[in-house]
């Protein structure tokens, strides 16, 4: 039984160790890592990889469980990276045209 594990969690792409990390004191089997990875790869379908390392008090480290998600969806990545939802679309900018003297001078007559 690990006392601690690391769970790494990579995008379509990314290095593991360039995704994100957090730790976990609840898993104790395989059966608990993979129920784990299904969960969290449920709930942002965008991780491709889930890998779950035991880390022992002196600093050493080996894998425990991998899991690689079936049903990767890309569209989820923005959410990953924390860009705090849909991006908003800038206005177009109207293009200022400016009037002829003669222009000008003819829409005086034209009101």
């Amino acid at each position: 039984m690990p006392e601690s594990v690391e769970i790494y969690m990579a995008l379509p792409g990314q290095k593991l160790e360039d995704g994100q990390m957090t730790m976990s004191n609840d898993i104790d089997t395989r059966d608990d890592a993979k129920y784990d990875a299904e969960q969290r790869c449920a709930k942002n379908p965008a991780f491709e990889k889930v890998v779950y390392y035991v880390t022992s008090d002196d600093g050493d480290f080996k894998t425990f469980f991998s899991y690689k998600n079936p049903n990767v969806k890309a569209a989820a990545a923005a959410d990953m990276h924390g860009s705090g939802g849909a991006r908003k679309k800038k206005k177009a900018v109207k293009k200022v045209v400016k009037k002829s003297a003669w222009q000008k001078f003819r829409s005086v007559f034209e009101a």
